[in-house]
């Protein structure tokens, strides 16, 4: 008769991995000269480095542009002064310049692969700028601007843009950008020029500009000023669509990709007809009839090119395709498989290892994630009816676990999908046994980006994603709209931070054992350890209340402004383990502060809720960091006692004394303390000047 595992079976913890990573986190607290500090500052060097040259870049940009400017402003007017309208033009003239500059990524290093790369990239740059200086101006019908002067201006601009780059290619860039990887970008590869194509389309721009002459005047005959406009509107349609391959026959990775070339065509031709307008003083022409025109053009080819796509050519590839799903994994379609649900086997039934019938089943085109999951669990000690699968297209529900207590539950939807997603981790958190493990996926912000941009082509991403990430990002979390989000979406597919996803498995009562980046997803193996947290209050708003160790060890909650994702506090002994901690007393590489976190605590703007906690009296003005109960545990005995015979306060001795490791930070408080138990009001004066001297003048951080 075979054993199972019963409630209080062991099951083999996850093996030790020996990585280079491990073998360099066993360096804990050993100072300035260890080799994880010295690893973690060259990063960081770098870093700064990195950031350093990206500045250097935007103002040798600015430079460029404004020198243009006023240069062509002295060779016409004879002086650097600028006149009331010329200013209007110059700001103009930056704002285009520099918005074009971001979009095309002109300032990261990565983009500069070798000279062909930035040579092209600069005249993207400099000519998507040129474009959008004289649609504005011609859009808002501005006679007054020089012309000689704004061409004159952006020619400059584009000769010096690329006389720097060539220099500092020669010089230094060769050897910086051959280090540097390309991001890697759309082929398309040249199709075949079909014919219908063009006719259709020389049908529908026609057809546009006569419907919308009809509009406009009337008739259907054409006068004789606009014959000229009409013949313009041919040249830019067809050297336009030769230039995008918006004529030529192709496979392309979808119908995104497929419209892309149409996109293109639309924006070249209003771009060149504005060029054209601006430069030979042609706004006596109808605004109305000529964008009016391409707008017309552009909606006819969006609708036909789609449904020619979504429904001829999907047709055309299944048309005498065979059926595979003999190879398709065999999932329960309904929900969970019946053969998992059944009565668990009495103590004396023999055991029936999981990790066969998951393995041949479940994870037949998953093989990567299922080595994932093998390499921290062993399903040989874990009986197939311990074990639960929820297929893709399931809906959890909490009976799942009625009455069941399972050592591995598998789920295939994504928790972006979950409407409740602490309700839904604490009703898994019920369902397994003490030591049981949960596998689950998600998108994240960045394996979310990564899938939006293999989506959609490179400029169409740029201008869509900062939408998308408001709508799934930002939306979900303001107070009052996020009702009228859920109540339209039911809370799918908004987007997760890595950080919230691990710190509410944490809150839930899981352990994180292992995480992976596969396929565009965020995985993770959790653990369960514990009961879920008796805390009714997790922070989750744009100011925190963060517990800390207070006076007399007694637990206060000191205000700041969010830096770091929700739910991030419950990580501090995970990101502790993963990542140890700076010469500064905080952790290396801290995934949990977000990106404009990093720049409030720059600017201290972070600490400023504190005061709050000033006039409460839970903290002093001078006085030690106040920190949380894992990171107090880490101090020495001796230390922790000082610390709780005194306040916590705003302005810490780090910033007077500037310590290089943990140890260091330990015994300046150890100073500080000793000092000021014998002279209370004079110690906390002079760290209070020496602190400020080093924060205004040395301009010291602990960022």
């Amino acid at each position: 008769m075979k054993q199972r595992l019963s409630s209080g079976a062991k099951i083999l913890h996850p093996p030790k991995i020996s990585s280079n990573k491990d073998k360099k986190n066993e360096h804990v607290l050993n100072g300035i000269d260890s080799p994880v500090t010295e690893r973690f500052r060259r990063s960081e060097s770098q870093a700064t480095g990195l950031g350093y040259r990206r500045r250097s870049l935007f103002f040798i940009e600015l430079a460029i542009i404004v020198g243009s400017f006023f240069l062509t402003n002295y060779f016409k007017q004879g002086t650097f002064s600028l006149e009331p309208a010329n200013f209007n033009l110059f700001l103009l003239f930056v704002t285009t310049c520099l918005l074009a500059s971001g979009f095309f990524k002109k300032f990261q290093y990565g983009y500069y692969k070798n000279f062909r790369a930035g040579f092209l990239l600069i005249v993207k740059s400099c000519v998507a700028a040129l474009f959008l200086i004289t649609i504005v101006l011609v859009m808002i019908g501005n006679y007054s601007f020089s012309r000689t002067q704004m061409f004159g201006t952006w020619l400059i601009y584009l000769m010096a843009e690329l006389s720097v780059f060539l220099i500092y290619y020669l010089t230094v860039g060769k050897k910086i950008t051959s280090k540097q990887q390309a991001p890697s970008k759309e082929i398309y590869r040249a199709g075949k020029l079909s014919f219908a194509i063009i006719a259709f389309d020389f049908i529908v721009i026609t057809s546009s500009f006569i419907i919308m002459n009809y509009f406009k005047r009337g008739t259907i005959e054409i006068s004789e000023n606009y014959e000229s406009l009409i013949i313009i509107f041919y040249g830019l349609w067809f050297g336009s669509g030769i230039f995008t391959g918006k004529f030529e026959i192709m496979s392309y990775r979808n119908i995104y990709y497929a419209l892309s070339p149409f996109l293109k065509a639309f924006l070249i031709m209003v771009s060149m007809m504005s060029v054209l307008i601006y430069a030979f003083n042609l706004f006596y022409l109808s605004y109305f009839q000529g964008f009016g025109s391409l707008i017309l053009l552009i909606i006819i080819e969006l609708i036909f090119y789609s449904f020619y796509h979504l429904y001829f050519l999907d047709k055309k590839k299944v048309r005498g395709v065979k059926s595979n799903s003999e190879d398709e994994p065999i999932i329960e379609q309904k929900g969970i498989p019946v053969e998992l649900l059944k009565a668990k086997f009495g103590n004396d039934s023999c055991l029936n290892p999981a990790k066969e019938k998951l393995e041949n089943h479940y994870f037949n085109n998953r093989r990567t994630l299922f080595n994932f999951i093998a390499k921290y669990i062993n399903l040989n000690l874990i009986d197939e009816t311990d074990a639960i699968v929820l297929d893709t297209k399931a809906e959890f529900d909490k009976r799942t676990f009625a009455d069941q207590s399972y050592y591995l539950f598998i789920n295939f939807n994504k928790i972006n999908d979950m409407r409740h997603i602490n309700q839904y981790f604490i009703e898994v958190n019920a369902g397994l046994n003490s030591g049981g493990y949960f596998v689950g996926h998600a998108h994240t912000i960045e394996t979310h980006k990564e899938w939006f941009y293999a989506k959609f082509p490179f400029y169409m991403a740029r201008i869509l994603y900062p939408l998308d990430f408001i709508y799934r990002r930002i939306i979900p979390k303001l107070p009052e709209i996020k009702k009228v989000y859920f109540l339209l979406t039911k809370g799918k597919n908004r987007i997760l931070s890595k950080a919230e996803i691990l710190g509410r498995l944490n809150f839930c009562g899981f352990e994180v054992v292992a995480t992976n980046d596969m396929g565009n997803c965020f995985y993770f193996i959790a653990k369960r350890i514990k009961n879920p947290s008796d805390d009714k209050h997790p922070s989750y708003g744009p100011i925190v209340k963060l517990k800390r160790v207070g006076l007399n060890g007694k637990i206060i909650s000191i205000h700041k402004f969010r830096t770091m994702h929700p739910y991030s506090e419950y990580l501090q002994d995970y990101v502790y383990q993963q990542q140890k901690l700076n010469s500064n007393g905080k952790f290396n590489d801290d995934f949990r502060v977000t990106n404009w976190g990093s720049w409030l605590r720059k600017l201290w703007i972070d600490e400023l809720p504190q005061i709050i906690n000033f006039w409460r009296g839970d903290i002093s003005l001078v006085g030690v960091r106040a920190i949380s109960e894992h990171y107090f545990s880490l101090y020495d005995k001796d230390l922790q006692q000082l610390r709780i015979g005194f306040k916590p306060g705003l302005i810490p001795p780090y910033y007077a004394d500037l310590p290089n490791s943990f140890e260091e930070i330990m015994n300046s408080e150890r100073k500080y303390f000793n000092e000021k138990i014998s002279h209370p009001f004079s110690t906390d004066i002079k760290y209070f000047f020496r602190a400020f001297y080093n924060i205004v003048i040395k301009h010291a951080r602990s960022y």
